[in-house]
């Protein structure tokens, strides 16, 4: 696939303009906090005054934008979506906590971390005048241009990057999509031979 035929859109949506799309969020975060061993209590989710990123939500996305590579592993399965990601804006505007509420993939997933930890330090969020700690939600969205094909040597060097990894299981499912059609078929049968003997091994 050629390259400067990708598109990556990232689509930052803030989740406070409306009281339907802010219970949205009241709904994401809480799940998320559910699965928490101890809640917080200094922690808000909803406040008076929310935080924002320097420069506001244009300069939220011209930065997500920039910063953020589409993983090559997700380009060649054509691995598209929306990932929501959770994060607290501390007292101080710093970024911290970050997780994923709904992934795509561990490629994606973990790039999106990646760049949210770069972020500069927000505007924090207020409480009765006073700066109080967040957790923020915040969807991005990844786009693939056009009709997306598996790119099969991606393929093939996703599965050989598994098998380095030693995890012969998503190996051999990697192996199993790219089918007689591969044009190296040669070498993805040597590769699955090496996985087989290493599964049976570990069976």
């Amino acid at each position: 696939m050629n390259k400067s035929k990708l598109l990556l859109s990232v689509l930052v949506l803030l989740l406070s303009f409306s009281p339907a799309l802010l219970r949205a969020q009241e709904e994401i975060q809480g799940v998320y906090i559910e699965e928490e061993e101890e809640i917080d209590e200094s922690m808000f989710m909803v406040v008076e005054d929310q935080p924002g990123f320097p420069g506001g939500d244009a300069a939220r996305m011209r930065f997500l934008a920039k910063k953020i590579k589409y993983p090559a592993e997700a380009v060649g399965n054509c691995e598209q979506g929306t990932v929501f990601v959770s994060f607290v804006v501390e007292k101080d505007g710093r970024i911290t906590n970050v997780k994923i509420l709904r992934g795509i993939s561990p490629s994606i997933d973990a790039e999106t971390i990646r760049v949210v930890r770069m972020m500069p330090d927000w505007k924090p969020g207020k409480q009765d005048g006073e700066a109080v700690r967040v957790r923020f939600t915040m969807p991005v969205k990844f786009t693939l241009a056009g009709n997306c094909t598996k790119n099969e040597d991606m393929l093939y060097k996703s599965a050989k990057a598994l098998y380095k990894k030693r995890k012969y299981k998503e190996c051999k499912k990697k192996l199993e999509e790219l089918g007689r059609d591969y044009p190296h078929h040669q070498k993805g049968l040597e590769l699955m031979k090496k996985v087989l003997k290493k599964l049976n091994k570990a069976g």
